[in-house]
């Protein structure tokens, strides 16, 4: 599936958290190598699944993240060689994960 398997590669599987006010937002209990893998590989293929055309990245990362965006994921955002790799590294950036 496009969410619950995911998750689970993820180490927070859904449903699942530890306590009422959801997973800690401390890297330490989510920031995994395999966690970080899976992370990576969904935000690089799951958008386009979903989307039929996605947005241009360089737009995407200010509506998504807005102020929170430092001067490198733009500019990652803006080099990307295409929409996926750029929505994808907007939606693996650890900013978009504290959001």
């Amino acid at each position: 599936t496009l969410l619950f398997r995911p998750m689970r590669a993820m180490g927070q599987r859904f449903g699942d958290a530890p306590g009422p006010d959801g997973w800690p937002e401390a890297a330490a209990h989510w920031i995994t190598p395999q966690g970080m893998a899976a992370r990576i590989q969904w935000a690089m293929h799951a958008p386009a699944r979903v989307l039929a055309r996605l947005p241009d990245p360089r737009s995407f990362v200010d509506d998504a993240l807005g102020g929170l965006a430092d001067d490198d994921l733009r500019f990652a955002a803006r080099a990307a060689e295409t929409r996926a790799a750029g929505i994808g590294l907007v939606l693996s950036a650890p900013a978009f994960h504290r959001r």
